[in-house]
């Protein structure tokens, strides 16, 4: 006889006290439970995609800002040399600073175009080539105005204002501008 203390002993008198065995019974749990462990591991990898797709964009933003912060940076530089010059100062040393202000950005825009996805690395890549258009361009001032554009579509980009295909129709169009300048 069975200790009735015992677990295993209580579930033999509950399956006899039941019936037999009953396979529908079994294979209806098996079921259900299969079923709720794809529900849960389809919940866990939304949870994760959704996170990693969020964490994407925050990365892929602070890129861009950074862009941004160095586009104002040359901004300023130039208008700054530019108001020097014209009042008779630093003519000679435009030119130096701010090619290595355009050697900051493309270094800042070939980081963010490794890190982007697919979709991303287009537009990113459109303004690099825009900024090495723009390297080329000689009056400073021109300059600052046409990186104000490609500055302009990646913000307007990433805060939303415009689609992916329309920062790139933008950066397309600049492009345009910029080899008649050059």
């Amino acid at each position: 006889m069975c200790n009735p203390e015992l677990i295993a002993c209580q579930i033999s008198t509950v399956t006899e006290a039941i019936g037999s065995w009953n396979w529908n019974s079994f294979f209806a749990t098996v079921i259900a439970t299969t079923i709720g462990g794809v529900i849960g591991l389809a919940a866990v990898w939304l949870g994760f995609w959704l996170q990693e797709r969020r964490r994407y964009r925050e990365r892929l933003d602070g890129h861009v800002i950074g862009i941004l912060e160095q586009f104002l940076n040359h901004h300023e530089l130039v208008f700054t040399r530019y108001a020097s010059r014209n009042e008779g100062g630093m003519r000679g040393k435009l030119g130096v600073a701010s090619r290595s202000a355009f050697a900051e950005i493309d270094s800042r825009l070939q980081i963010s175009e490794v890190y982007a996805r697919p979709r991303d690395r287009a537009v990113i890549s459109f303004a690099r080539t825009s900024v090495r258009l723009i390297d080329q361009v000689d009056v400073p001032f021109l300059r600052a105005i046409l990186l104000n554009g490609v500055r302009n579509s990646l913000g307007d980009w990433r805060s939303g204002e415009i689609t992916r295909d329309e920062a790139q129709d933008s950066l397309a169009e600049l492009r345009i501008k910029i080899r008649r300048y050059r």
